[in-house]
C-alpha cells in the first residue's frame, strides 16, 4: 500500500489544493455540509476531509492504507482502518457518506459490502456521493485504464442494478464539475471556459449522432444517492 501512496504522489496533508476546493464546491453545490456528520470512504490523501472540515462538518474516514489512517489521526480526524470499522457503533449516524474514486478499485462483491456499510451507517434521508470513471462513455477509458488497481468498470446503470436490493436510490446522475480556475488569471480562465463549452458541444453532438439519449459522456460520472426514510 505504501507503494500506491508513492504512485499517487500523496503527501497525506489532509488539505485540499485550490483546484480540489473548486471541484468540491462545484460537485457539492446543492448538498449541505455545515453541521453535518460526514464519512469519507477511501479518503486517500485526505483532501475532501480537509475541505469538509473547513466547511463546518464533523468528518470521519475509513481507509485500507494504514499510513493514511495514521496521518488522519495526526491531523485530528477520526480515521479508521478497513476492514475493522465498527458499523454497529455508527449505525444511522452519518448525514452524508462519500466515496470518490473508490468503487473502480473494488470487485462487485466488495462494492456490495460497502453498499451494506453505507446503508447501515447512513441516517434515513441521508445522502451519498459517488464518483468513478464513466463506463458508459468512451472517454471513461482514459481514467479507467490509467491505474492497474482499477478492477470494475462501472456506470450509472450498473450502480442502479447493484442498488436494487438496498434502501438506497439514485436521485441524480451528472457530470463532475468542470473547474475554470479564474484564480490563475483571465486568459487561463477564458481558455478553460472555451474548453468547457467545446466539451459540452462535443458531448451533445456525439449523443445525437449515436442516438444515445440522456447519457452523460464525461470521463467521470457523479451519482447522488438518498436513503429512503
Amino acid at each position: 500500500m505504501e507503494e500506491y501512496v508513492a504512485f499517487k504522489n500523496w503527501d497525506l496533508a489532509f488539505k485540499p489544493t485550490e483546484l480540489e476546493s473548486e471541484l468540491y464546491e462545484g460537485d457539492f453545490r446543492d448538498i449541505t455540509i455545515k453541521g453535518k456528520a460526514v464519512l469519507d470512504i477511501g479518503f486517500g490523501n485526505g483532501g475532501f476531509m480537509g475541505w469538509a472540515k473547513e466547511k463546518g462538518a464533523t468528518v470521519s474516514g475509513i481507509e485500507v492504507i494504514s499510513d493514511a489512517v495514521h496521518g488522519g489521526k495526526d491531523f485530528g480526524f477520526d480515521t479508521y482502518l478497513y476492514p475493522g470499522f465498527d458499523t454497529d457503533a455508527f449505525e444511522g449516524h452519518f448525514d452524508l457518506i462519500v466515496a470518490l474514486d473508490l468503487f473502480e478499485h473494488l470487485t462487485i462483491q466488495q462494492i456490495n459490502d460497502y453498499l451494506g456499510l453505507i446503508e447501515k451507517c447512513l441516517k434515513p434521508n441521508g445522502q451519498v456521493v459517488l464518483r468513478f470513471p464513466n463506463g458508459q462513455s468512451p472517454f471513461g477509458r482514459i481514467y479507467q485504464y490509467a491505474d492497474v488497481t482499477h478492477i470494475s468498470v462501472l456506470s450509472a446503470k450498473i450502480m442502479e442494478q447493484l442498488l436494487g436490493p438496498t434502501n438506497l436510490t439514485i436521485t441524480s446522475v451528472r457530470e463532475p464539475y468542470f473547474a475554470i480556475q479564474w484564480n490563475k488569471g483571465f486568459l487561463f480562465g477564458l481558455a478553460k471556459s472555451m474548453q468547457k463549452a467545446g466539451r459540452s458541444l462535443m458531448f451533445f453532438l456525439l449523443k445525437k449522432l449515436v442516438g444515445l439519449g440522456d447519457y452523460t459522456m464525461d470521463i467521470n460520472v457523479v451519482l447522488i444517492l438518498r436513503k429512503k426514510a
